[in-house]
């Protein structure tokens, strides 16, 4: 009897003790759902992407994208100061601005070219037809684009720019309640955050203002020389490269002609002298011969 009940007893002891294991299980299963999932407060955007407080860059929606886009054009011109006029109006008629320039006022080889190097910045939504416009007031020779998307990096900055707020906010309440002259120590120390706070808000306040202003307006960097001929094109087709190839033989052939004619006036002086003591010495072995 005492055997049996022994055996009933510990049959329920390990029944509690599994009970009890699963309840822990569940608990724990529970409590790691929990710490992954986060309410989304009032006022948040769900469209910015945050997930387990990270911002995705791929569930960003394209109208809050932050797109910052750079030209880089060479070109050339056989009217300098016209085109350098005529570009100012251009770039005034796109809502445009010229941010940095550079431009040679003399001649810096033997064939009076000159140069002339912009930094210009025009709204993102109208650069696209300024860029196409240069072509129409210069000869374009080189045309690249890049395109970076800032949206993660800026929106980031933008989310630790709220939570410095915050507690800026919230430092200046617990301020204004203390006595300054009992609480000092605190009241100090609660002071020296606030700076803190403060330069580093400053910091991300100019980090998005320089982000804004970069998708705002894109920057097209410009470079002009003067020339005398413009670059043919990379590739013409057979009958222009033919004809460029009669001409450029023909070109070469006078050139060439036109050197050894220089060559022949630029020796000249020199070969006259050896000249004239040549016919001397020639008459006078005749007439030593006519002697003879």
């Amino acid at each position: 009897m005492k055997t049996k009940l022994f055996h009933s007893l510990t049959f329920l002891v390990l029944c509690a003790l599994m009970l009890c294991m699963a309840s822990c299980s569940a608990a724990a299963n529970k409590g790691d759902v929990d710490n992954g999932y986060i309410e989304m407060l009032p006022g948040e955007k769900p469209e910015m992407g945050v997930q387990n407080g990270d911002l995705t860059l791929d569930s960003i929606t394209a109208p809050n994208r932050k797109i910052i886009k750079t030209y880089n054009l060479n070109a050339e011109t056989k009217e300098f100061d016209t085109v350098l006029t005529e570009l100012l109006a251009l770039i005034n008629e796109h809502g445009g601005y010229v941010e940095q320039n550079s431009i040679s006022n003399h001649t810096y080889n033997t064939r009076g070219e000159r140069y002339a190097n912009y930094t210009i910045r025009i709204p993102a939504e109208k650069a696209e037809d300024f860029v196409g416009s240069i072509g129409n007031l210069l000869n374009v020779t080189r045309n690249s684009s890049t395109v970076e998307d800032v949206s993660e990096t800026y929106y980031s900055i933008e989310a630790v720019l709220e939570e410095l707020e915050a507690e800026r906010d919230s430092l200046l309440a617990m301020m204004e309640s203390l006595n300054s002259k009992e609480d000092y120590n605190f009241w100090l120390t609660l002071q020296q955050r606030l700076s803190e706070i403060k330069q580093e808000i400053a910091v991300y306040q100019a980090q998005l203002k320089n982000y804004d202003s970069k998708v705002a307006y894109s920057t097209i960097d410009l470079s002009i020389n003067e020339v005398v001929e413009y670059t043919p094109d990379a590739r013409p087709d057979f009958l222009a490269r033919l004809g460029d190839a009669f001409v450029g033989g023909w070109t070469a052939f006078a050139e060439c002609l036109q050197g050894i004619a220089i060559a022949l006036v630029a020796v000249f002086p020199f070969l006259l002298i050896p000249a004239a003591v040549a016919v001397v010495i020639v008459i006078l072995v005749r007439r030593a011969r006519m002697k003879k």
